[in-house]
């Protein structure tokens, strides 16, 4: 993750509509969910890793201040275009998930689309847990999904194509269970005319184990909530590809 995603951010939002709903979509009725049970002290927020800044988006129509940070120039670009709600207090910055800062402590920090495993070591990880843990507000909530075992196993193989009409995208997946490491060669071309037809893009990510979770959370002082597999998909042999973990700032 040295410099964030480069040719991602301009296909990003068209991708992920590709399946039918971003990944937002499906998501926020876990994060309104764990908000509803486990209350937040104020409605702030941090998204870390915010991608091209949708949740951020979709949060402020509800009321929420706050913003996003990521380290690809390009996504922050796309959030940065968005049209923002009227009156609402947003902002985005390029910066590292490891080493974050916030205007002002927050009540809520979030980071989806399994952008933690994007972390690549213990030490990394609770890096990003060190800075979340200094932007929350105390009693602040930390809610993140990341893809467990099952998903890198099971889904993680093979090529898949995206057939867009304006771009095809390949992706050649494979998981190294001994290594914990995931890795997506992900091969774009552009269907309409200009000067970049087609761009290539690695994307690397590495399988975090329940027990390691909670032990970096633990270290880093906070309290664990709920952990929870489950899946985006009502389709059976999708499974349940993802863990949903929820903690707090004590």
């Amino acid at each position: 993750m040295a410099a964030g995603y480069r040719i991602l951010p301009e296909v990003f939002d068209r991708w992920q509509s590709s399946y039918g709903a971003d990944f937002t979509t499906l998501i926020l009725p876990h994060l309104l969910s764990t908000l509803n049970q486990f209350g937040c002290p104020e409605k702030s927020l941090l998204d870390a890793a915010c991608g091209t800044g949708t949740l951020v988006l979709e949060m402020a129509s509800r009321g929420w201040a706050g913003g996003g940070i990521d380290l690809s120039r390009g996504m922050i670009e796309v959030c940065r275009k968005k049209s923002i709600p009227p009156g609402a207090d947003v902002w985005f910055k390029r910066m590292d998930m490891r080493a974050f800062t916030t205007p002002s402590p927050v009540g809520l920090v979030t980071s989806l689309g399994d952008a933690v495993n994007h972390l690549l070591t213990i030490r990394d990880l609770r890096a990003f847990l060190s800075s979340a843990f200094r932007a929350l507000l105390s009693g602040g909530l930390l809610a993140f999904d990341v893809n467990n075992e099952w998903c890198f196993r099971n889904l993680w193989k093979g090529s898949s194509t995206i057939r867009h009409k304006d771009f095809t995208m390949v992706l050649e997946n494979s998981y190294v269970p001994s290594r914990r490491r995931a890795l997506s060669r992900i091969h774009l071309k552009h269907n309409r005319p200009g000067p970049r037809r087609a761009a290539h893009e690695i994307v690397e990510e590495r399988y975090f184990s329940p027990d390691e979770i909670r032990r970096a959370l633990s270290a880093e002082a906070y309290t664990v909530l709920h952990a929870e597999d489950f899946a985006l998909s009502s389709a059976p042999e999708v499974g349940k590809p993802k863990t949903w973990w929820v903690a707090r700032k004590a």
